[in-house]
């Protein structure tokens, strides 16, 4: 799923990609258990992302008395589908030694955790490599 946060106006639009998740797809190396609020979610990793985005049912998961601020953004996925975020608000989220606060977009629905590239990079789950011939 990649979402992309755009600032140019004053109401940004994200882009995502549909995301429909079987089990065997959680399997491989682009996923990983990240603690988040009080609990672990398995999170999708997508270094194209540049916003975190989170269903309502999971943050019920992992922070359920948090009030959630009001955001202007909208979601638009590739297939031009608008979702209104329910809100936004930053999460204590913590893998391995490191720790971070992370603002995330909260939607309705079963759209899986997706982390963004810079929380991603952050949080040591993905590195550039540079090869010179």
């Amino acid at each position: 799923s990649n979402v992309y946060d755009s600032d140019s106006s004053d109401e940004s639009i994200l882009h995502i990609r549909n995301v429909e998740v079987y089990k065997n797809e959680m399997l491989d190396e682009w996923w990983e258990e990240i603690k988040i609020g009080q609990s672990k979610l398995m999170c999708q990793l997508d270094t194209g992302a540049r916003a975190c985005v989170m269903s309502e049912k999971d943050l019920m998961k992992v922070e359920p008395s948090v009030k959630l601020k009001v955001t202007n953004k909208k979601l638009i996925s590739y297939s031009k589908h608008q979702i209104k975020p329910r809100g936004s608000i930053h999460l204590r989220v913590q893998y391995k030694d490191i720790k971070l606060l992370v603002k995330s977009y909260i939607i309705e629905g079963d759209h899986v955790p997706v982390l963004s590239g810079a929380t991603c990079k952050a949080l040591n789950l993905v590195k550039r490599i540079h090869i010179l011939d």
